[in-house]
């Protein structure tokens, strides 16, 4: 499919005349009176939802809807800016997806064009690309779509445009010190555009942008200093981005999760995830591309005892996160509507993989049987058995990694960047079965390296059938 984005000219005066039923006038500036010939004592009647009214963006979002599901596009169940388009043979040939008046499209054959056509035909646009002709840019983000279909997405200018925290050198020196309430100010505004590109194309800087956002409220000069150089090292990096290749066949998710127990300043705990698109193939061993669907790296909300207890409470929000990826691949996939109240039927349509590399969980869930799952805290073995109750239901195999293998590390670890970098610089992994069950620690010891040093997992696969 050819990628394609438009931008709706003066979107909001386009829409439906959903102001009529109200008696809603507004007085003009000078120079609209002006081009209008309006006399002093006129008025302007308001029939549309105008810039500027707190209802113009969902109205015309309403009025965009409305003409797409006439037209023949069939909204997303999970997300109502996403549509398809289905052909007469029951084919799938077309997706887009809406951010206000931005609209970024997909699609090939006779049927998605003449649709196409039809919207360009409704509403005025100022520009229309293809990404295989030129860089677009969308939300900020520029994406390239290259002769074999696959795609790059990068945040190059935004990533130079972030400024550091102006601090003297002599300051710098005041390690423990207080910051002042501009430095503070400037903390703020550094995280917010770091965060900004790290959850739209750099998954590799959320860890450590997450831990010093944790810093802001009791901040120190040292942490100042920490903003200042984070905001130097994505500069450095600032052609880093997602590539998404091409990827055939029959395909699967397939999860990270990671915890890091008492690592915040606060001593709270960190959990990370990451969930990738690849070949099913891939959890029988072979070696596949993958496009990263989602990721996260984020405090834990609820107070953990132990490691356990912080692996055990991520192991169940990356859970979901991998349930509604995996019920929304079952949307773009299927050319009709889903019945939300069969979703436990859907999820176990296909077999997907969560991965972890925590052995007490992997053995908790998988191992053991007993209802208290031979744990001291019972409160994380009743999660476990929630888990493990979801994980038959929605058709998930639960699979163990060592540690130097687990992509979700670097999303809870501060200033671990290199080894996710590398993976998604390669886009390629694999997962093959290691029934030694050994540490990466153990690894190490005995000079043991992997058979692919570039991309293999040391695997234990878990609730094969």
């Amino acid at each position: 499919m050819q990628l394609g984005s438009g931008d709706i000219k003066t979107a909001f005066l386009q829409g439906s005349q959903t102001e009529l039923q109200d008696q809603l006038y507004g007085q003009p500036p000078p120079e609209v009176r002006r081009m209008l010939n309006m006399k002093d004592h006129e008025v302007l009647r308001i029939v549309k939802a105008v810039y500027g009214l707190l209802n113009a963006p969902k109205q015309w979002f309403v009025s965009l809807s409305q003409f797409l599901i006439e037209d023949g596009w069939l909204q997303h169940s999970l997300d109502q800016c996403l549509y398809k388009r289905v052909d007469v043979h029951g084919n799938i040939v077309g997706y887009i997806g809406i951010h206000v008046d931005d609209l970024l499209c997909a699609g090939i054959g006779e049927e998605y064009e003449s649709s196409i056509q039809r919207l360009r035909e409704k509403f005025r646009f100022g520009t229309w690309d293809l990404a295989m002709d030129k860089s677009l840019v969308y939300c900020g983000c520029e994406i390239k779509q290259h002769e074999n279909f696959s795609i790059s997405l990068k945040q190059e200018r935004f990533a130079l445009s972030i400024d550091e925290i102006v601090i003297s050198n002599e300051r710098k020196t005041e390690g423990f010190a207080e910051v002042t309430p501009e430095e503070r100010r400037g903390m703020r505004q550094a995280l917010g555009a770091l965060n900004w590109r790290a959850t739209q194309s750099a998954p590799w800087l959320l860890a450590t942008v997450s831990h010093l956002q944790g810093c802001v409220e009791t901040a120190t000069v040292e942490e100042v200093c920490a903003v200042n150089k984070l905001v130097r090292l994505q500069r450095k990096r600032f052609d880093q981005g997602l590539f998404f290749p091409v990827v055939t066949g029959a395909v699967t998710l397939i999860t990270f999760t990671d915890a890091s127990w008492a690592t915040r300043k606060d001593l709270s705990s960190q959990g990370g995830q990451i969930t990738l698109l690849v070949q099913e193939n891939m959890l029988k061993g072979s070696k596949s591309p993958f496009c990263v669907v989602s990721w996260r790296s984020r405090r834990l909300r609820r107070v953990a005892r132990s490691s356990t207890s912080a692996e055990a409470q991520m192991t169940g929000n990356a859970l979901d996160t991998h349930e509604f990826c995996k019920l929304a691949l079952c949307d773009l996939e299927t050319n009709g509507k889903l019945d939300l109240r069969k979703t436990d039927e859907l999820l176990s349509s296909f077999k997907s993989s969560l991965v972890c590399d925590a052995r007490n969980i992997f053995d908790g869930i998988v191992k053991v049987e007993t209802s208290g799952l031979q744990m001291e805290e019972k409160r994380t073995a009743i999660e476990l058995l929630a888990v493990k109750e979801r994980l038959k239901q929605a058709n998930v195999d639960l699979k163990w990694v060592d540690g130097e293998q687990e992509l979700a590390d670097g999303l809870t670890k501060p200033w671990k960047h290199e080894p996710l970098i590398k993976a998604l610089d390669r886009s390629e992994w694999r997962i093959i079965y290691d029934p030694a069950f050994q540490s990466a620690r153990r690894k190490r010891a005995l000079g043991i390296q992997n058979v692919d040093l570039v991309h293999w997992l040391h695997c234990l696969f878990a609730l094969e059938h």
